[in-house]
């Protein structure tokens, strides 16, 4: 399964040791593939620059279990799904859907909020405590019939 990663996710993971760091790191060990695109590449480095510049080392190190697409996203996304986000999310759920990616998680909850947990074209958006519950939650054994 991949998880794309939005800027605020990035940025989010490289600033401080926290909750996004770990959730990053055991999304790996569980054997999830981590995908970004240069848009969010992009909008995280240069808000890394103005706000936490001396994070260069720890954005390095994600680097090792975070993959990038190539190249830009030509097309935005599906005409029909350009209403539900404004023009500035269009290009984070094109690389999501470009990607391939089943989840996209994000930190945004303004603007992804209302579409959480609903598929556009065969991705998901979800929080990272979202991502988490779905994605790392040890799911029970299923009930034995007597």
């Amino acid at each position: 399964m991949r998880v794309y990663l939005d800027a605020h996710i990035l940025f989010s993971a490289a600033k401080k040791a926290g909750a996004i760091r770990m959730l990053l790191h055991d999304l790996r060990a569980a054997g999830y593939e981590l995908v970004t695109g240069p848009h969010a590449l992009a909008e995280a480095e240069r808000n890394l620059g103005q706000k936490a510049a001396s994070q260069e080392k720890d954005w390095a190190a994600l680097w090792q279990i975070i993959r990038c697409l190539p190249g830009a996203v030509p097309d935005p996304i599906p005409e029909e799904s350009r209403d539900l986000l404004p023009e500035k999310d269009h290009p984070i759920l094109a690389e999501a859907i470009a990607s391939q990616s089943d989840i996209l998680c994000t930190g945004d909850q303004r603007h992804f909020g209302p579409l959480m947990g609903k598929s556009l074209h065969g991705v998901t958006p979800l929080s990272p405590v979202q991502t988490a519950q779905k994605l790392l939650t040890p799911k029970p054994p299923p009930h034995k019939k007597r």
